[in-house]
């Protein structure tokens, strides 16, 4: 009886555990100490010529990535900045904070979080440091 009460205490501290962790709130990239800076034609290159390697360099790292804005998009809801990088694909960067600063065709510096590499470099929880 008293080996099921143990049981039962110890689900219930791994189930209430589990909630917590599912719903904890991600870390800001506005807060985090950046990783690296990098150009984004380089940061493409990188992920164009060997995406392993890339992917254990970047993946999930706080990057700063200066480029020139190609577009802007908002046809999925969300604010994507797309960065050039004089190849097929692009850096995309979507959009955590205010988006008022940029302009198609100039130079910017975003930050933000590599999330991978699928034809484009996606960098998510991106902002304008």
């Amino acid at each position: 009886m008293i080996a099921a009460f143990i049981i039962l205490v110890l689900i219930g501290i791994g189930v209430e555990y589990g909630y917590y962790l599912f719903n904890k709130p991600r870390s800001s990239v506005v807060s985090s100490t950046t990783d690296l800076q990098i150009d984004a034609k380089a940061l493409f290159h990188d992920f164009e010529t060997n995406d392993s390697l890339a992917s254990s360099r970047y993946l999930n790292k706080v990057i700063e990535v200066k480029g020139i804005v190609q577009a802007i998009d908002s046809s999925a809801g969300n604010i994507a900045v797309l960065l050039a990088t004089g190849s097929a694909g692009l850096i995309n960067c979507a959009m955590a904070g205010n988006t008022v600063r940029v302009q198609e065709k100039k130079e910017i510096l975003i930050k933000g979080r590599c999330a991978g590499y699928m034809l484009d470099v996606i960098m998510v929880d991106c902002v304008i440091p």
